[in-house]
């Protein structure tokens, strides 16, 4: 590995890699080598385009030596625990919707070696949860437990816990008893972000639908015609984005409010509204993103920034670090205060973004 290249990380690096051999050896490891004592592991998000680079490299397509770095890097502190790089449900229609399948397969192999099959819950998932947070607050009350955003698989990242890879309950019961939940659980993840074989659509496994994604887009340029028909202000396109999240928000707020007999959350003001937006962690970075993108004139929605949007919101309330494209990422660049995460359009940042404090 080619880890101490990095000047100003060499010392942090070898001293990560010694703290986690002392952790193991106080905490104890478990038969499978499982660090008992958790450790202060970073959350980093990588948009898509940055996991096609790790995959080129690790196919010896990138021969770039400062990507090779990074991508060793990156492996290292996976395997080892000084990080987790988790998949959104994003990742994994972004990578399906390939058409290659050598391509795809390739991919899907690489998220599923470096993340660890580690998955976080898309907005969808967060709303209700992150509208208790809201809720609470506007009544003064003890504050909630946060969200689980993090957790394993394709389920958590879709927030269907139910789904079921095998025919029946004895199918799975017997696979488990002969080689084990993990392995068993490892073979399904990795079969699941990588796909068939074959071209899709095929043996009933069908190319993820783009019909959520096209809605969301003609509303997006709706919008951008509403404002330029008037005389395009930056203030009326935030007006707008205002209006449409904060009465999403407001009436999933309302629904808890009356199902846990408070009284209705009524806004008096602009600044009330806002209130209820900017305390739901994912959806306060939504909203300041999409205020953004309709506050620039010549800013053009395109299909893929709807899988942007539902991916990098969560991810930059609740990451520590996110790694996404230029678009994007001078967007969350200028609200970083506002941010849990740090933002980078670059993979090269990884080695001083992973031992700052």
């Amino acid at each position: 590995m080619r880890l101490l290249r990095y000047r100003g990380c060499i010392t942090t690096i070898e001293h990560a890699r010694h703290y986690i051999d002392l952790q193991r050896l106080e905490a104890g490891v478990s038969a499978l080598g499982c660090i008992v004592l958790l450790i202060d592991m970073k959350r980093i998000y990588l948009d898509q385009l940055h996991w096609v680079t790790l995959a080129r490299v690790a196919m010896g397509v990138d021969t770039s030596q400062s990507r090779r770095d990074v991508y060793d890097l990156v492996l290292y502190s996976s395997e080892n625990g000084i990080a987790s790089f988790p998949l959104s449900a994003a990742h994994y229609e972004e990578t399906l919707k390939r058409g290659d399948p050598r391509s795809r397969q390739e991919l899907g192999m690489v998220m599923h070696q470096v993340s660890r099959s580690h998955s976080m819950c898309g907005i969808n998932e967060l709303l209700r949860p992150e509208a208790v947070i809201a809720l609470a607050q506007w009544h003064s009350l003890p504050a909630p437990p946060e969200p689980r955003v993090f957790g394993i698989g394709l389920r958590h990242a879709f927030g269907s816990p139910r789904i079921s890879y095998f025919s029946s309950p004895e199918v799975e019961r017997r696979a488990v008893a002969t080689y084990g939940r993990d392995a068993v659980d490892s073979f399904f993840e990795e079969g699941l972000i990588m796909g068939p074989p074959e071209r899709l659509p095929s043996n009933g496994i069908g190319r993820p639908s783009e019909k959520w994604n096209h809605a969301q887009l003609d509303g997006e340029r709706a919008i951008t015609a509403r404002v330029s028909a008037a005389g395009h202000s930056p203030q009326r396109g935030r007006d707008i984005v205002m209006y449409e999240e904060g009465t999403h928000a407001l009436k999933v707020v309302n629904e808890l409010a009356a199902g846990y007999g408070l009284p209705a959350v009524v806004p008096e003001s602009r600044d009330d509204v806002e209130a209820i937006v900017y305390a739901m962690p994912s959806k306060a970075v939504l909203t300041r993103m999409r205020m953004s993108a309709h506050e620039n004139e010549r800013f053009k929605w395109e299909l893929g920034d709807l899988g942007d949007l539902a991916g990098l919101a969560p991810a930059a309330a609740y990451c520590d670090v996110v790694v996404t494209e230029k678009k994007w990422g001078s967007i969350l660049a200028r609200h970083q205060r506002h941010l849990k995460a740090r933002i980078t359009t670059r993979l090269e940042d990884l080695p001083e973004l992973l031992i700052a404090s």
